[in-house]
C-alpha cells in the first residue's frame, strides 16, 4: 500500500516480513510491514509540491511524517481454485507545511471535506482571508486497504487460462485528487476518501514465461453527495527474459 520513504540522515527505517508456506496444503500466510523511522524522526516526501505524486508514502505538503505500515496476507490453493486476500494499515504522524497547504487550498481544486481537514473552523473563509496561521499543521491519520481475489486455473493444449474476480477497497482521508500536487484520482476524488473497485478478467499464458491479461473494472465512490460509478478496461502483456532465455537454449 505505502512505499518506503527516501533514506535521510538521522532516519532509521525498519522493514519486516514473516511468512509460512506449505506446498502440501497449498497455503501461504504471513505478515509484513515497514516503519519510516523507528527513532521517531520524521522523513520528507520524495517529491516537491507541484512535481506530481510521490514514490513514497509521504505526501509533498508534509513538512515531515513518520509512518508505519503493516498487514497480513493469505493465499490458499485448492485443486484449480486460488484464493488470495490481504489487509494493510498505514498509521501516519505527520506535520503539514502551512504554505504548501495554502497553495493546495487555492490552486488544487480540493473538495469541501478536504478543505475542512486542512483548515478546520476556518474552512468557510474566502481564500483571500486565509493565512498560514489558519492551517491545521498536525496530521495524524490512517490509510487502509483490503482486497480479495479468486482465480481458477485451466490447463489446455494451447496454454494455461486463469479467469478471476477481484474486489479492492481503500480509504485515505488525507490525499487529494490533483496529481500535479501529489494526489490520486481514486481516494482523492471521493467525498470521504474511500473507493471500491470490482474486476473480472482472464490471464492467458501460452508458455510459463509469457502472460497476457485482459480485465474490466468498475470503480465506485461518493462524489458530490452521490454514488459515482465508472468503468475501466485494461490489457497487459508481460514476459520473463530469464525464462525465455532458458526456453530458447533448450
Amino acid at each position: 500500500m505505502e512505499k518506503t520513504a527516501l533514506p535521510k540522515k538521522g532516519i532509521v527505517p525498519l522493514g519486516w516480513d514473516v511468512r509460512y508456506e506449505s506446498d502440501r496444503k497449498g497455503l501461504l500466510i504471513g505478515t509484513s510491514g515497514y516503519s519510516s523511522s523507528i527513532n521517531g524522526n520524521k522523513a520528507t516526501s520524495t517529491v516537491n509540491l507541484g512535481d506530481g505524486s510521490p514514490d513514497g508514502g509521504i505526501l509533498p505538503w508534509m513538512q515531515g511524517d513518520n509512518f508505519t505500515v503493516y498487514g497480513a496476507f493469505v493465499e490458499k490453493q485448492y485443486r484449480q481454485l486460488i484464493i488470495q486476500s490481504a489487509y494493510w494499515v498505514a498509521s501516519h504522524q505527520g506535520l503539514r507545511d502551512p504554505l504548501s497547504v495554502l497553495t493546495i487550498v487555492q490552486d488544487a481544486g480540493i473538495n469541501s471535506r478536504q478543505r475542512e481537514t486542512f483548515l478546520g473552523t476556518r474552512a468557510s473563509q474566502p481564500d483571500i482571508n486565509l493565512s498560514e496561521n489558519d492551517v491545521i499543521t498536525k496530521a495524524n491519520y490512517t490509510v487502509q486497504t483490503f482486497y480479495v481475489r479468486l482465480g481458477y486455473s485451466i490447463k489446455s493444449k494451447v496454454g494455461q487460462f486463469i479467469p478471476y474476480v477481484f474486489m479492492d477497497w481503500m480509504s485515505n482521508p488525507e490525499v487529494i485528487q490533483n496529481k500535479t500536487y501529489g494526489g490520486d484520482n481514486e481516494s482523492g476524488l471521493s467525498d470521504d476518501g474511500q473507493f471500491y473497485k470490482s474486476s473480472v478478467g482472464i490471464v492467458y499464458c501460452p508458455v510459463k514465461s509469457v502472460a497476457v491479461k485482459l480485465d474490466g473494472s468498475t470503480h465506485t465512490q461518493q462524489f458530490n453527495g452521490t454514488s459515482l460509478t465508472y468503468p475501466e478496461i485494461r490489457m497487459d502483456f508481460s514476459f520473463s527474459f530469464d525464462a525465455l532465455s532458458s526456453l530458447y537454449k533448450k
